[in-house]
């Protein structure tokens, strides 16, 4: 009975031990391919970085995606947005934004998108999220310190008048 418990243990432990390392193994796979996605991505091979994104995101673990999701699907966005499909590229900000709503790439890029579909408020928006603008300080620094007194037209002088 005791030996049942203990074998019981035993392959519990060995169990999680496997399952970590299977989960390291599966985050570096998912790294790699990751990585050769951005490389083909800046070589130009849309197609290839797009197969290479999309291994990426099956591979990793939940827990660990929600980095490499939101880069990928962001790059993802830029290939779309480099093929000139602003409605694909658009979906694809949205989605690394539901990530992670603070991502200011996707947040630039999103603008950058509304900004060629012609919806500047949209984009200023965005804008205001990634540069993190505080409009309020900035008027306070720039607002006039003291009032101006309009002392009215001034006259002409006569530079002619010798005043003889």
């Amino acid at each position: 009975m005791i030996l049942k418990k203990y074998f019981g243990v035993a392959v519990f432990v060995l169990c999680a031990a496997k399952a970590l390392w299977a989960g390291e193994a599966l985050i570096a796979e998912a790294t790699k391919h990751f990585q050769q996605g951005v490389q083909a991505q800046k070589e130009g091979d849309f197609s290839q970085a797009v197969d290479f994104y999309k291994k990426s995101l099956l591979l990793c673990a939940p827990q660990d995606a929600a980095e490499y999701k939101k880069s990928s699907i962001n790059n993802i966005g830029l290939i779309y947005l480099a093929q000139g499909n602003l409605a694909q590229a658009e979906a694809a900000f949205r989605e690394a934004l539901e990530v992670d709503p603070a991502y200011r790439a996707a947040q630039l890029n999103f603008g950058l998108v509304q900004d060629r579909k012609a919806d500047r408020q949209l984009a200023f928006d965005y804008w205001v999220k990634v540069f993190n603008l505080d409009f309020v300080r900035m008027v306070e620094q720039m607002k006039p310190k003291d009032y101006i007194l309009d002392e009215g037209p001034q006259p002409e002088s006569n530079s002619l008048n010798t005043g003889d």
